[in-house]
């Protein structure tokens, strides 16, 4: 990956790691099916299941004033930094369902 070879090769990268920590946390989204199958409301925390979220990347860098920043960092793929193209008045059902999966 790009971003590994930067920090290997430049010298103010102190040190860094790939996936260094999970976080975890309560994803709301987890069970909406399941809730609304069975009527239940989705926004109630008691239905949302605890995920895991692993950091990309963790780094140490040294600034110029000598001091060193530790800094989190999500990479993401070029597809998933821009937001996506919405769907014209007769796309298909599937291709609307798609906007709105990649929209959130």
């Amino acid at each position: 990956m790009a971003f590994y070879d930067w920090c290997d090769r430049n010298a103010d990268v102190v040190r860094w790691a790939s996936e260094p920590i999970s976080v975890e946390y309560k994803n709301p989204l987890s069970c909406m099916k399941y809730c609304e199958t069975y009527k239940l409301d989705w926004r109630n925390p008691i239905y949302w299941k605890t995920a895991k979220y692993n950091i990309d990347v963790w780094i140490e860098l040294r600034e110029k004033n000598g001091n060193v920043r530790k800094i989190f960092i999500e990479i993401k793929p070029y597809e998933q930094s821009v937001p996506p193209k919405q769907p014209g008045p007769n796309a298909k059902l599937k291709e609307h369902k798609a906007f709105n999966r990649l929209a959130l």
